[in-house]
């Protein structure tokens, strides 16, 4: 007869009345009961069992992760996201050749999150880039084969899997898998710079955007019309943390800005006008690490907490920063105006970026392996803000 000390997550049952219990635990825990005694198992203690093999945990702000193959590769999916559900529907089907009531679907969702929460250990997880110890990860976001690149100070790899958990939120795309031999260099027909200087400080940026373990400032890039600001934006997207919906506006709410930044690791906006006073706060704390609650769908007194530090990209026209703690931590990038004759067509540059691109990518996991390598010896005169950038 199991107790109180087996269900963690219900209260006791006294004076026979339930003190608000959990409806889908207990339906498992009766479900199990049952099915010892010989009697045919529930749906939803069918899809639980189904997820016995698979690995739990949740994060430090207490959301619940679950770790599943397929594909010979190792996905790291929210136990209440779509892909978790449409895995559990699968293994029914598979089971039953049906598909599983809805009920019977949110029962085994809910003792499964509370499977992650309390009998589980807490990990972090980590979107596209990550750090353990001296060694850091890129998720290359590939459904299929390779999925990481390895770079230590030694240099880097293609691995199969990582040693930390990355989550791939539904608008990543995958990078191309990184060829050795390649030069930064290859990147400046794709960059719309001045000068060798200008491109030489976006270089640093990118290397130091693929870190992940230190703020990066914000990258603002301005200049006049049809001086290829949006398409600077695309390249060094493509290059870092590729996405779907890459040339987003402003946004209206930090709301939206900390959702943005919660799930994807390169924030970007485009054609931005200016930048109001709210908006050059929320860009600060971005860079620096900050965090923005709001109150819990449907409840009255909980919250949601997000909490993000990330390297991001701003474009305009005008000069877009203009209070001195966003300039502190910014990065300026002054395009030129293209003229007719150095223009290119849309089709051929981008064809021509995609060929070169695995080259690009393998040549900034080479920085940062000589980063890792030299910046041990490296001592600054003066430590401006942003110093470990600087």
């Amino acid at each position: 007869m199991a107790n109180e000390h087996d269900i963690p997550p219900l209260q006791v049952i006294q004076g026979g009345a339930a003190q608000s219990t959990t409806t889908g635990a207990i339906e498992a825990l009766a479900a199990r009961q049952a099915e010892k005694a010989g009697d045919k198992p529930s749906a939803s203690a069918t899809m639980i069992d189904s997820a016995d093999s698979l690995t739990f945990f949740h994060s430090p702000d207490h959301v619940a992760f679950v770790s599943v193959l397929v594909r010979e590769q190792r996905q790291v999916w929210r136990v209440r996201s779509s892909e978790f559900r449409l895995w559990l529907r699968h293994q029914y089907f598979d089971a039953t050749g049906s598909a599983p009531p809805a009920q019977a679907l949110e029962d085994a969702i809910g003792v499964l999150e509370a499977r992650a929460e309390f009998d589980s250990p807490e990990q972090v997880t980590f979107i596209r880039v990550g750090a353990d110890g001296g060694e850091y990860y890129v998720d290359l976001a590939r459904k299929e084969g390779p999925s990481v690149v390895k770079v230590t100070a030694d240099g880097w790899e293609i691995a199969p899997d990582a040693p930390i958990n990355f989550e791939r939120p539904k608008s990543a795309l995958p990078l191309p898998l990184p060829a050795r031999g390649g030069s930064l260099s290859q990147l400046r027909p794709f960059v719309n710079v001045a000068s060798a200087e200008m491109f030489v400080l976006l270089g640093a940026w990118l290397v130091a955007a693929l870190f992940g373990s230190f703020p990066v400032p914000v990258l603002i890039i301005q200049g006049p019309q049809g001086s290829a600001k949006s398409t600077l934006l695309r390249v060094l997207r493509m290059l870092v943390d590729p996405a779907k919906g890459i040339l987003r506006g402003q946004p209206r709410h930090e709301h939206d800005l900390a959702i943005a930044a919660s799930r994807s690791w390169l924030v970007t906006f485009d054609n931005l006008s200016t930048i109001p006073d709210w908006l050059s706060d929320a860009f600060c704390r971005i860079v620096t690490g900050g965090a923005f609650a709001a109150r819990q769908l449907f409840t009255d007194g909980d919250e949601v907490i997000f909490e993000y530090r990330r390297p991001a990209i701003l474009n305009g026209i005008e000069e877009l920063a203009t209070r001195s703690d966003l300039l502190d931590r910014a990065v300026v990038v002054t395009l030129p105006k293209i003229d007719d004759a150095g223009r290119r067509d849309e089709e051929e540059f981008w064809k021509s970026f995609e060929a070169a691109q695995p080259l690009i990518l393998g040549a900034l996991f080479d920085l940062m392996a000589g980063v890792l390598k030299h910046l041990p010896s490296v001592e600054l005169q003066q430590k401006p803000r942003m110093a470990d950038f600087a």
